[in-house]
């Protein structure tokens, strides 16, 4: 099994927090970095339905991908109702912003940004980092 329903059985799999941050983000992002466009095509296709806790994997992974397809979606987790979702989106988004990548920031994403700096907690910083950029 490959590309994409590995990666999806990887975001999906239960079990503590630690094994995730231990083994699955790893195993997750294998997965992910050997995408072809037809798995980029099925995970925006899953996006919207998928639970909150798969979304937020989601968002996680997202830093280790490519920028160009990786960019629009965490865009598109910051302004999630879920706020797991926009806090590994925003960290997401900061990750890769402080590689190189330029994410474009709309309004909607700067008021996304803006809510999770006001809550503070752990995304404040990457949150407040992202709105420092032009």
């Amino acid at each position: 099994m490959g590309g994409f329903l590995a990666y999806d059985g990887a975001l999906a799999a239960g079990g503590p927090p630690d094994r995730w941050s231990d083994l699955g983000l790893d195993d997750a992002v294998g997965h992910l970095r050997a995408f072809d466009d037809g798995d980029w095509a099925r995970l925006v296709e899953r996006l919207p339905a998928a639970p909150a806790a798969w979304r937020a994997r989601c968002a996680q992974t997202l830093s280790e991908a490519d920028p160009d397809h990786a960019l629009p979606l965490l865009l598109t987790l910051l302004q999630d109702e879920d706020p797991d979702v926009t806090e590994a989106a925003a960290d997401s988004l900061a990750s890769l912003a402080q590689d190189g990548a330029t994410p474009t920031l709309d309004e909607v994403s700067r008021a996304a940004l803006a809510r999770l700096v006001a809550r503070g907690g752990l995304a404040a910083g990457p949150a407040q980092r992202l709105l420092a950029h032009p």
